[in-house]
């Protein structure tokens, strides 16, 4: 298949919705292009980059330079087709623009004080993925603390990137959850391809009312953040 790009903030379910579309036999899945750990990439990506920066990734641990963040990496991908995640923080203007010409699905979570949480519980425990009940079992979920000032910095920030990526194929992840089937079949036809039932990986890792999320909660009733406190 062509080369697709899922363009999206952190911790807004892209790793949920790549697993899902990676059970299908006809994507190729190489998760995200500028991760900041070996770990994250896939071996056709790895390949890849060795052969255009003509140099080894490190074997484990963090990637500090990409030589590949740019543009012109991206027609490698394009070449090769598949499935890349880029985060809104990647983002350049050249590499804006190079997404402008191709086939992106834009995810998008509705929340961003649900984004923030996510982020810092995260953060807080170096956990960014539950593969397993086990792992979500031992991840603890102790109300976390959320900047006002900060937090609606964000919020605006959050809101600017939704509105100027509007006209792009758009996946809502509070959609995604709760019609799950329905969604992932759209996602199959917007990318031609034959549509299969796709299992739902493990989601969701603060399942918690985010009232019960936010220590300092009281901060946030009185502002135009508090709409988004029972959603």
């Amino acid at each position: 298949m062509s080369a697709t790009y899922i363009l999206c903030n952190a911790r807004s379910g892209s790793h949920l919705l790549c697993s899902a579309l990676a059970q299908h036999p006809q994507i190729e899945m190489h998760y995200e292009v500028f991760c900041d750990y070996v770990s994250g990439y896939t071996p056709t990506l790895q390949k890849m980059i060795t052969g255009y920066c003509n140099a080894e990734l490190p074997l484990t641990g963090r990637v500090d330079k990409k030589p590949w963040h740019n543009a012109e990496f991206l027609k490698h991908i394009d070449i090769h087709g598949g499935i890349v995640k880029i985060l809104y923080n990647h983002l350049t203007p050249e590499i804006e623009q190079h997404l402008r010409k191709s086939k992106v699905i834009h995810l998008v979570r509705n929340n961003p004080l649900a984004i923030l949480v996510s982020m810092e519980v995260a953060r807080r425990q170096n956990i960014w993925h539950l593969q397993t009940d086990a792992e979500r079992a031992r991840l603890s979920l102790n109300p976390v603390f959320i900047d006002p000032i900060k937090a609606e910095k964000f919020a605006a920030y959050h809101q600017r990137m939704k509105a100027e990526w509007a006209d792009c194929f758009t996946v809502e992840y509070e959609n995604l959850i709760v019609n799950w089937q329905t969604e992932t079949r759209r996602i199959q036809t917007f990318l031609n391809l034959e549509s299969i039932d796709l299992l739902q990986p493990l989601a969701k890792s603060v399942d918690r009312p985010l009232e019960q999320m936010i220590v300092n909660i009281d901060q946030f009733r009185d502002t135009e953040l508090a709409i988004h406190l029972n959603n």
